[in-house]
């Protein structure tokens, strides 16, 4: 068996010669001297053309070669086509079509897994506005063995020499996504989980993903186990969606957002608190608004009905003694002053009084429904012996529900 190790280790040493000439780095006498140069920057300094094969393994019958010769020139083949994609990928790359260079260097990388390679990928997703492939690229990246542990002169195409700057840029690209979690109850069993309709296995959770909203759907081992959440991913934070215990009468959230489906969902235990109490905070503002408004309506209905009762003297109006009696003429009659209904003043009460009344009822609505809100939104959650909520309040479309 030392023959066969020893023809292994002379293809690789051959393997590594090949892709430095062909991607113009240095040609070090066992392996590859430092990284290739990044995509963008990149100068072939070697020859453009793949390194010239023996004759034996391009002329000869395949069916004549012995196994390491057979093996040889399948490697050869693998370098050639690896040649082909890397050269494709940085032509694509420099001419701004990112998305296609990463298919090529992602075809280079599988026919020869060289860890620059797979950094050229990283960077041309990212380049591409494809982030969370360029944060799998990364992370594929920084799983390789550090190039520190060998010399210079021995280290293997498959370390990382740049591995500060993949740290560098995994983080800055990770802060663009979000990730999306499942938490599965004791006893759940998932037959299948869709995001935003795709299938998903559940070994490849946690899911990176790029902020917005999407819809998981939950199938389980029954005909009748099936349940859509929203899923509402943040760049840079983690969505979980827990998956409680199936029940009979269990709907799709979607077409009962009330119901209580996830009730137990920590997660969404905190968004309810938050949401409760945005509206308490704003049930506030609009009961203190409300008051002020109908202090000045009051008010002014109150000034405009005093005005009236002063004012009005029907049939007609008087002059009057300091002692309140009628004045009285040099022929006896009582003097009448010159004063029209006042007719304005009892039209603006009627209207303030109108304005006024309402905005008792809307004050007094509101000052009961923020009470309410509030109970629940600074309250700790306090379950039954049988897990449920006393107490569930819902705020929506036709307003506040509470159910018992």
């Amino acid at each position: 068996m030392a023959a066969p190790r020893q023809t292994h280790s002379t293809l690789v040493v051959a393997l590594v010669v090949a892709l430095a000439i062909a991607l113009g780095g240095p040609v070090p006498a066992v392996a590859m001297r430092g990284p290739l140069p990044e995509p963008d920057s990149f100068e072939s300094e070697g020859s453009d053309e793949p390194p010239d094969l023996p004759a034996s393994t391009t002329e000869a019958d395949p069916t004549t070669l012995s196994p390491e010769e057979l093996a040889q020139r399948q490697l050869q083949a693998k370098i050639e086509q690896a040649i082909e994609h890397y050269k494709e990928g940085q032509r694509l790359y420099s001419n701004g079509r990112y998305g296609e260079a990463a298919v090529e260097f992602e075809r280079s990388y599988a026919a020869v897994p060289a860890a620059n390679t797979l950094y050229a990928v990283a960077l041309a997703f990212g380049r591409a506005g494809k982030t969370v492939e360029a944060v799998r690229a990364f992370e594929r990246y920084l799983e390789l063995p550090d190039c520190s542990q060998w010399a210079p002169d021995e280290r293997p195409i498959d370390c990382t020499a740049q591995r500060s700057e993949a740290e560098r840029n995994l983080v800055e690209h990770r802060g663009r996504v979000g990730e999306l979690t499942l938490k599965i109850a004791e006893g759940v069993e998932l037959r299948e989980v869709r995001v935003a309709g795709r299938t998903v296995p559940i070994d490849d959770f946690p899911l990176l993903m790029l902020p917005g909203t999407v819809d998981v759907e939950l199938f389980g081992m029954g005909p009748d186990d099936r349940r859509t959440r929203p899923a509402y991913i943040t760049a840079g934070e983690v969505y979980e969606v827990y998956v409680a215990p199936w029940k009979v009468d269990v709907v799709d959230e979607m077409s009962n957002p009330g119901g209580d489906l996830g009730r137990d969902d920590p997660q969404r235990q905190k968004r309810q608190k938050r949401r409760l109490k945005a509206v308490f905070w704003s049930g506030v503002g609009l009961t203190g608004a409300s008051g002020v408004v109908m202090a000045v309506m009051g008010s002014l209905a109150r000034y405009h009905f005093q005005r009236f009762d002063i004012e009005k003297c029907p049939p007609q109006c008087y002059e009057l003694n300091d002692d309140g009696t009628p004045v009285t003429g040099p022929d006896g009659e009582l003097v009448a002053l010159d004063r029209p209904y006042p007719l304005g003043h009892r039209n603006a009460f009627e209207r303030y009084q109108v304005v006024t009344n309402a905005l008792i009822g809307v004050t007094v609505g509101l000052a009961v429904s923020t009470a309410l809100v509030g109970v629940f939104a600074f309250r700790k959650r306090e379950p039954t012996p049988s897990g449920r909520a006393r107490v569930r309040v819902h705020v929506g479309a036709p307003g506040l529900l509470v159910r018992w």
